[in-house]
């Protein structure tokens, strides 16, 4: 049976105000800690705000959304951006 690849990117422009993290590809368990300690490594940097640009998503898991609230406890603002329609109920998110 082939193995099939999945993919997942994560770029960060620290140059951007505020950095902007966009995110790629199939977001599962492992990625979602890997956005969750980079967030917290931005903030670590003195950045309180953050764009996360979810526009290049194809999955998403439900555990992102722990992450984003771990990094909000922490006192970041996150900014997201591009959002899917078909992550909105995954982030609970509405139209404003």
């Amino acid at each position: 049976m082939p193995h099939e690849e999945r993919t997942f990117t994560i770029d960060v422009d620290v140059l951007a105000e505020p950095p902007v993290v966009t995110v790629a590809g199939e977001v599962d368990e492992a990625e979602t800690e890997e956005l969750r300690t980079t967030l917290v490594g931005l903030l670590s940097l003195g950045h309180a705000e953050v764009e996360v640009d979810l526009g290049g998503v194809e999955r998403l898991d439900p555990g992102v959304r722990a992450a984003f609230s771990d990094v909000w406890s922490r006192g970041m603002v996150i900014y997201l951006c591009n959002p899917p329609p078909a992550m909105h109920d995954v982030l609970h998110l509405e139209a404003s």
